[in-house]
């Protein structure tokens, strides 16, 4: 009715659950980013109401606050991670970010970003990976089956 087609949902962690309470979910994400674990890739679903829900795989959260301490190349090598998994197993690494994450320790949260972008481009032009907006993603994602 408002003209969207797609959204970002949750990323689909092994912690992420109704039963887990908040305070353990954010303890187990923090162990994730110290641990460099994978972020999770996945396939767009569709709502009942015909939406796309594209799982965000990983944050490029900011480095204010305790945030601060995490080095830089911990989020580059999640995010690696992140690509890698996505290449292999022919889904969605779906990297975000508010603007304002990059303003705190801007120097160095733009050259992370620029490390996972260069991958990137590594990975596309070699045909390995596609880059693509999330419109695009929800138009495939109409025009052939998406997981239920």
């Amino acid at each position: 009715e408002y003209g969207f087609a797609c959204f970002r949902g949750p990323e689909p962690s092994w912690y992420r659950s109704p039963r887990v309470p908040a305070s353990i979910q954010r303890v187990a994400h923090l162990l994730d980013v110290v641990t460099v674990a994978q972020p999770p890739v996945a396939l767009p679903t569709r709502t009942p109401e015909g939406l796309v829900e594209i799982p965000g795989s990983m944050v490029y959260f900011p480095a204010h606050g305790f945030r601060r301490l995490i080095p830089v190349s911990w989020r580059v090598r999640r995010a690696l991670k992140g690509l890698d998994a996505a290449v292999r197993q022919r889904r969605v690494f779906h990297l975000w970010m508010h603007p304002t994450n990059l303003v705190d320790e801007m120097e160095a949260m733009f050259a992370g970003l620029r490390q996972i972008l260069e991958c990137v481009s590594r990975l596309r032009a070699r045909g390995s990976f596609e880059v693509m907006p999330m419109a695009a993603v929800a138009l495939l994602a109409g025009g052939r089956q998406v997981a239920e």
